[in-house]
């Protein structure tokens, strides 16, 4: 009877929570199938490009593609993109270049058991092209992962069934040769990448070291330098299972910032929760939950908007309750929050910020028992200034890049916002390793704000170097100052 009446109260306190009237009514998308697995892109002319998977049975599944030149307002009718008229087609990405051409790709599979091909197609303006497996010399592909850098080169991701990543780039119509970053002595699975302004990749998924006793798979950040050719595991980040839910996103400084679920305590069965952390150029900051751990099934996503404010989306699911009950909750900043939708089911959301708009794309079930595809908006124009107030970075002075360097670096660092401080005197030095003042690179009051400052000198012998940002608060009367090393390499 207690537990009866735990979950009455549970109930009406779901139903009961207010919605979000500043995001835009919901537009549905698709209307046959049973769609999820969602993947959408803005391209430059802002036209919305969206991709999913239709179910209709086990080894029966199609891919599917519509978009919006109008932000969302109207949708084309979907497009059977995979064409197939039986198996397996799943987990569609899609990407697109800086002139408006789509890629997408997705696993296929023929009969009920691998090998399952990876199939890349492009539509060009004009029409789309026939599909290609890519990963025709690595058979059994799936979970595939989609990017594209700022120079249009497209890279293709994806794992086999022995847990082992593979990938290869489209660059000038010719695809390069298969890669495996990472050895044999790894279970590892790449869920996003994402490149930085220098091209280098930013990825996560999830990790397991063969040679050591870790509890299960953990959610890892890994990265790719392309001017060393280099990939590294930078950041293992939970300390328990995590669970394929994981997404990332960079700040103006190229900084990544994250979010994932993992499993939250070993019980039968096991709450899950979702965790946010960032790297400010010098360290990652302690993992922090976003809401209770209460849930049977989590699945987070994030996007930065152009003043670095965090925004997460954290669909809920409820599964071993009756009825079962799903959440869509929208936060800022992890302090504020509101629910934007609530349902028996909701499908995984994603999440995504261009100029001053955040967009969301996420599957509801209806009454015909199907899940049907939602988008929905949020304009962040109003709201922007209380969420620089709201967020209280501290300063911020990141790692030079590239580092080492020869002869030249960019320095960058960042000034909060605070009330009623229009200008702060703020000094950028550089010193040798003895202490002595090299070069004054600023010397002047500035406002809030993200900045960047070339360093450069030829005659320089090599070694080791400070740079040291220091800021005076005229309204606080407060100094704060911060140092970091660098190395002249020739």
């Amino acid at each position: 009877m207690k537990k009866y009446l735990l979950f009455l109260l549970f109930f009406a306190s779901i139903n009961s929570y207010s919605q979000d009237t500043e995001w835009s009514e919901p537009v549905q998308i698709s209307s046959d199938g049973s769609a999820t697995n969602i993947d959408f892109t803005i391209d430059n002319n802002n036209v919305i490009h969206c991709v999913w998977r239709e179910y209709y049975s086990t080894w029966f599944r199609k891919i599917f593609y519509a978009k919006s030149e109008d932000m969302g307002e109207t949708w084309s009718e979907p497009f059977d993109l995979s064409k197939n008229t039986a198996h397996w087609a799943d987990h569609p990405k899609i990407c697109t270049d800086s002139k408006n051409n789509i890629y997408v790709i997705y696993s296929y599979l023929i009969g009920e058991a691998p090998p399952s091909q990876l199939l890349f197609k492009k539509f060009d303006g004009e029409k789309w092209s026939d599909p290609v497996d890519i990963a025709v010399e690595s058979p059994d592909s799936e979970y595939p992962c989609l990017t594209i850098d700022n120079n249009d080169r497209v890279y293709a991701f994806w794992h086999n069934n022995y847990s082992k990543i593979y990938y290869r780039y489209l660059e000038d119509t010719v695809w390069s040769p298969i890669f495996k970053p990472f050895g044999d002595d790894y279970d590892f699975y790449i869920r996003k990448a994402i490149p930085d302004e220098y091209n280098n990749l930013h990825c996560v998924g999830q990790f397991k070291n063969d040679s050591e006793e870790q509890p299960g798979l953990r959610a890892v950040y890994f990265t790719y330098d392309i001017n060393k050719d280099l990939w590294g595991i930078d950041k293992i980040l939970s300390d328990t299972t995590s669970l394929l839910s994981i997404d990332i996103d960079l700040d103006s400084q190229n900084m990544p910032h994250i979010v994932w679920a993992q499993y939250f305590q070993d019980t039968i069965p096991p709450p899950e929760a979702s965790f946010y952390s960032f790297n400010d150029g010098s360290n990652w900051n302690a993992p922090q939950q976003i809401g209770i751990a209460d849930a049977d099934d989590e699945y987070p996503t994030i996007a930065l908007d152009k003043n670095n404010n965090t925004h997460i989306i954290q669909k809920r699911k409820y599964r071993f309750i009756f009825p079962k009950y799903s959440t869509l909750t929208y936060y800022n900043n992890l302090n504020n929050y509101i629910r934007i939708d609530s349902l028996e089911y909701l499908g995984g959301a994603s999440l995504k910020c261009k100029d001053s708009t955040l967009f969301v794309i996420y599957a509801r079930k209806l009454e015909d028992n199907l899940n049907h595809l939602f988008f929905r908006k949020k304009s962040l124009t109003t709201t922007s200034v209380e969420f620089n107030e709201d967020k209280k970075q501290g300063f911020r002075l990141f790692q030079n890049y590239p580092n080492p360097f020869n002869p030249s670096t960019i320095i960058k660092y960042s000034l909060p916002y605070e009330r009623n401080e229009n200008f702060r005197s703020v000094q950028l030095k550089v010193y040798d390793i003895l202490g002595r003042e090299v070069v004054t690179l600023v010397n002047k009051k500035q406002q809030n704000g993200n900045y960047e400052v070339l360093f450069r000198d030829s005659e320089l012998p090599s070694g080791i170097y400070l740079y040291r940002l220091q800021v005076y608060s005229h309204r606080s009367k407060r100094n704060f100052a911060v140092t970091k090393k660098m190395m002249l390499l020739k």
